[in-house]
């Protein structure tokens, strides 16, 4: 994903393919799996330093915008 995420080509679709990454980082939510969710967390906040603000703003919204979190956190 890293390459895409930094790809030109790539960046049209930015917001469904951080729909798609909101979904699988909210499964590892949901299923307690605090790896998974510090995996997925620091890779978005290596990268996202790496592009530009238009490609910032889709993550912003697509991504951080509405996690669902469990009463009890990770």
């Amino acid at each position: 994903m890293e390459e895409e995420l930094l790809d030109e080509d790539y960046r049209a679709s930015i917001t469904f393919q951080m729909g798609s990454f909101k979904r699988f980082i909210q499964e590892a939510i949901a299923k307690n799996d605090g790896d998974k969710f510090d995996t997925m967390v620091n890779f978005i906040t290596k990268n996202l330093p790496l592009v530009d603000k238009r490609v910032q703003n889709a993550i912003y919204l697509s991504f951080l915008g509405n996690w669902i979190f469990p009463k009890t956190p990770i």
